[in-house]
């Protein structure tokens, strides 16, 4: 591996990452000590590195302030221990790359983006939007493919082996579900001298690692990252019944996913379950969301309490 090479593998790096929730206090302003007690959980259970102001982390909720002291405090407390992969929202050219250039100023080893919102666009728009998100951060760019949160944007095989043989993007992290396309990107892109494949797919991460992606990037890992890193170990062994094995355990937590948060959108309920188990698993202090997300469900939280104690996902967090 070259120079250039082995930089790129330290700033986006094959494994498991966390795409981190965000913690708030019951005013729902930043809870610090919390996020820091997330990240030396997730840390010393092995995970491979950090993704803060992603999706799971209501990125789109929060405000500019609010994400640039998310990212600086994961930066600071990290200390270097793992990458952490800056998440940019679904944001406008200009603003996208805007953030972008905030993070890598900030220390973010990469950062991680997608399509934005609102419309759909072409595929020469949207390599303008990534040439010139990537172009202002200075650091590595992993495409960040999630249909739903993008208004149906798709990113085609044949567009993304393009921008990683352009050196656009180095990575990217699959939100599809599509699992034959994966497939077909990992073997169109399996000879390029560096581009890192990350599913988001966490109910078949064992499959798509048999399929040739590098990692993976999920909300599970927040409560479930022994099992994560247990499933990246299994599978680079070959150890495919371990992995099997630790794979069941992510699908078994995501059950937490489907206990009802009342009056929410899927999203809420979801991000929602995460936080409530964190608080379960004693990481963080409340299971607070932002605006407009509804703050907090106390029959929900007392549901996925039980859940964990259920499925046995205190063991999960490393001690405290």
């Amino acid at each position: 591996m070259t120079a250039p090479q082995e930089a790129l593998a330290r700033a986006l790096p094959a494994g498991m990452l966390a795409a981190m929730v965000t913690p708030l206090d019951g005013d729902g302003e930043l809870d610090l000590a919390s996020l820091d007690r997330l990240v030396d959980a997730l840390v010393g259970a092995g995970l491979d590195g950090l993704v803060p102001n992603g999706s799971t982390g209501e990125n789109w909720n929060l405000s500019e302030t609010q994400r640039a002291v998310v990212l600086s405090r994961v930066l600071e407390h990290a200390a270097g221990r793992v990458p952490v992969v800056a998440g940019v929202p679904p944001l406008g050219t200009p603003a996208a790359a805007a953030e972008a250039r905030a993070a890598a100023a900030a220390g973010a080893d990469a950062v991680l983006v997608s399509a934005p919102a609102w419309s759909a666009w072409s595929e020469d728009e949207l390599r303008r939007h990534f040439t010139l998100v990537a172009e202002a951060a200075g650091v590595p760019l992993a495409l960040y493919e999630v249909p739903t949160r993008t208004n149906g944007n798709t990113l085609s095989v044949d567009f993304v082996t393009a921008l990683a043989e352009e050196g656009i993007a180095h990575a990217i992290k699959d939100s599809s579900g599509n699992l034959p396309r994966a497939r077909l990107l990992n073997d169109a892109t399996r000879e390029l001298p560096f581009f890192r494949r990350w599913t988001g797919v966490e109910e078949a991460i064992d499959g798509a690692l048999l399929g040739g992606a590098d990692g993976a990037v999920g909300g599970l890992a927040n409560v479930a990252p022994r099992a994560y890193a247990e499933l990246w170990k299994a599978a680079q062994a070959g150890d495919w019944a371990a992995a099997a094995t630790a794979q069941q355990t992510l699908v078994e937590a995501r059950s937490i996913f489907m206990v009802p948060r009342r009056d929410a959108s899927f999203t809420g309920q979801a991000v929602g379950a995460l936080k409530a188990a964190l608080v379960a698993q004693g990481v963080i202090a409340q299971a607070t969301m932002a605006a407009p997300l509804l703050p907090s469900d106390p029959e929900q939280e007392a549901a996925v309490a039980a859940l964990v104690a259920r499925l046995g996902l205190e063991r999960e967090v490393a001690a405290t």
